[in-house]
């Protein structure tokens, strides 16, 4: 899922992590790999936001989402990543449905 700016900093506000600028040299292999994402890099790997079913109420303000993992490090000096099959986290945001 591509967040609006809004989302990206609600996410960041929420978790540890940095995300992957579109114009970074990395940006093009992750789509082509995962899809067009706003991934985050953490001290666990690479991630994305996807959204979670949530219940038909309009009325609810926000959306509920949970940090995928799509690969993790290679090392403990974050040298590399390794794809994996995506794993979903314990990991939940909270996004304004109006950003």
């Amino acid at each position: 899922m591509k967040l609006s700016p809004t989302h990206v900093t609600q996410t960041l506000n929420q978790i540890r992590a940095e995300p992957v600028a579109e114009n970074h040299p990395v940006y093009s292999q992750f789509a082509r790999l995962f899809g067009e994402h706003t991934f985050f890099v953490d001290d666990e790997g690479l991630n994305i936001v996807e959204p979670m079913a949530s219940d038909k109420d309009s009325a609810q303000k926000m959306e509920v989402a949970r940090l995928v993992r799509l690969a993790h490090w290679c090392d403990e000096y974050h040298s590399s990543l390794v794809p994996q099959v995506p794993q979903k986290t314990d990991t939940v945001v909270m996004l304004s449905k109006a950003a």
